[in-house]
């Protein structure tokens, strides 16, 4: 049962995927095309990687020697820089995913719902919506108010999550694996911000060691998430108008 079930879902996803990239993109890496695909995204995986240390180190520096005294280095913080590296990079996945649909032959709307979706986490992560959930008096969750955050958005999240599933899986192996790795990160790292009402209760607040060191992986991981998941969907809608170019 469970192999029918993974076969028709992988039967799924080679069809959808199969409406928006043409048949030599999923055995094509660099050398199906004039863009260095493999290379541009190890530059962006080095980048990613760098950005979430660097993020992480000035963070923990902050919380545990500074104690906050410089907030805009807070990475749990919605008005720091982090979080606009953050939103910029979501925003930049959504923008590359608007661009393919300009360059593919079918289902264009799917994408262009698809980066509605990205352009509204962006928003959400610059004005803060999910810090307003625990302010309303009809939703007494203190605490909590992440989780109830993550549990309304999810039916968004997840059709995103699987969009961009369908998206890549016909993709150029280099941007398949870059869509693969972002969305992979984006699940742990929702699961650690399922972990933070866990910490409290054990007495692991703000400026913490142990809560600082999951604010560190969970932030990290999502700022790097983005922005292979941007670079992926950027190099995606080139490497679609040169394919569709060549073809005129």
């Amino acid at each position: 049962m469970l192999n029918d079930a993974r076969a028709r879902i992988v039967s799924w996803l080679d069809r959808t995927s199969a409406k928006w990239w043409p048949d030599e993109a999923a055995d094509s890496s660099s050398g199906g095309s004039p863009l260095e695909i493999t290379k541009l995204i190890g530059i962006a995986f080095k980048l990613a990687v760098i950005a979430a240390v660097v993020q992480g180190c000035i963070h923990y520096f902050d919380a545990l020697v500074l104690h906050f005294r410089i907030s805009m280095f807070n990475a749990d913080d919605d008005r720091g820089v982090f979080t606009w590296a953050s939103s910029m990079a979501t925003a930049m996945a959504g923008l590359g995913l608007l661009l393919a649909a300009s360059q593919v032959r079918a289902r264009s709307r799917v994408l262009i719902l698809l980066s509605m979706g990205l352009f509204f986490f962006s928003l959400d992560d610059t004005v803060a919506l999910h810090e307003r959930i625990p302010n309303l008096s009809f939703i007494p969750v203190g605490p909590s108010g992440r989780i109830v955050w993550i549990v309304c958005a999810m039916p968004l999240l997840a059709s995103v999550w699987v969009g961009l599933l369908a998206f890549s899986w016909r993709a150029p192996e280099a941007l398949r694996k870059a869509v693969f790795w972002g969305l992979g990160g984006l699940v742990v790292a929702i699961f650690l911000e399922f972990t933070s009402p866990v910490l409290f209760t054990l007495g692991s607040d703000h400026g913490k060691w142990l809560y600082e060191l999951e604010v560190v992986a969970e932030e990290g991981l999502e700022l790097a998430s983005w922005i292979l998941i941007a670079a992926a969907t950027s190099i995606s809608a080139l490497w679609l108008a040169q394919s569709r170019a060549r073809e005129l």
